[in-house]
């Protein structure tokens, strides 16, 4: 199994919020369902048609934000967790296709976020949304750390082991097995489960934001014993 203590120390959990101004990064109708999404550029490793799998879970992504929209009438945002150094790290090019599959109906309800965000600015754009669904580990990371129901895709193991850790398993899917029916359905179960996640949450977080400093706390104390 996954050694818990690597899971744990994942410093993600425990990065403390600095203030930004919000106004500047996003403007929000609290009115409305307000969903989160990452995706990114995965060429999914040793599998013989990487190409059909990609366009599979961009078009997973594309039909599961159709459906929230229509169903909804959420304003969806597309969020670069990633821009970088190369191209295929770069997640304005995912969101990119996955908004060129969009139908034109759905595109006026869905905003493309384009910065180069800081991790405390990412922080606090996902901490506003009444749902995430995430690539990208350290944004499911700090949507589920600021009491966020999220839908986790995952393409390795470390993503499946923290939602394991975290009691929510039935949360997770591997991006090898999506699917669009699938992905609604979990969005579904989070939606319908909403208040009972984040109570989850609430209760869970505080005690994960601990274990993710211990690590730093042994690497101290290790420190200082050798002076």
């Amino acid at each position: 199994g996954i050694n818990k203590f690597s899971l744990v120390g994942d410093s993600a959990f425990a990065m403390k919020a600095k203030k930004v101004d919000l106004e500047k990064l996003l403007t929000l109708d609290k009115g409305r369902l307000n969903v989160g999404v990452t995706v990114r550029q995965w060429r999914f490793p040793g599998k013989a048609d990487p190409d059909r799998l990609y366009n599979n879970y961009i078009q997973s992504i594309a039909r599961t934000i159709e459906y929230l929209v229509k169903n909804y009438d959420a304003n969806v945002y597309l969020v670069p967790q990633v821009t970088g150094p190369t191209l295929i790290e770069d997640d304005r090019i995912s969101n990119n296709d996955v908004w060129n599959n969009l139908d034109m109906n759905t595109r006026n309800s869905v905003k493309v976020l384009k910065n180069d965000y800081s991790s405390q600015e990412l922080k606090e754009i996902y901490s506003q949304f009444s749902l995430f669904i995430g690539t990208r580990m350290h944004s499911n990371i700090f949507a589920l750390s600021s009491n966020v129901p999220t839908v986790a895709i995952a393409y390795e193991p470390k993503t499946t082991g923290i939602m394991e850790m975290l009691e929510l398993s039935q949360y997770v899917i591997d991006i090898d097995q999506i699917t669009p029916e699938y992905l609604i359905k979990k969005v579904e179960e989070s939606l319908l489960n909403r208040e009972d996640y984040k109570d989850h949450l609430k209760n869970k977080i505080p005690w994960i934001k601990n274990e993710a400093e211990k690590p730093a706390q042994i690497i101290k104390e290790l420190i200082g014993n050798k002076q």
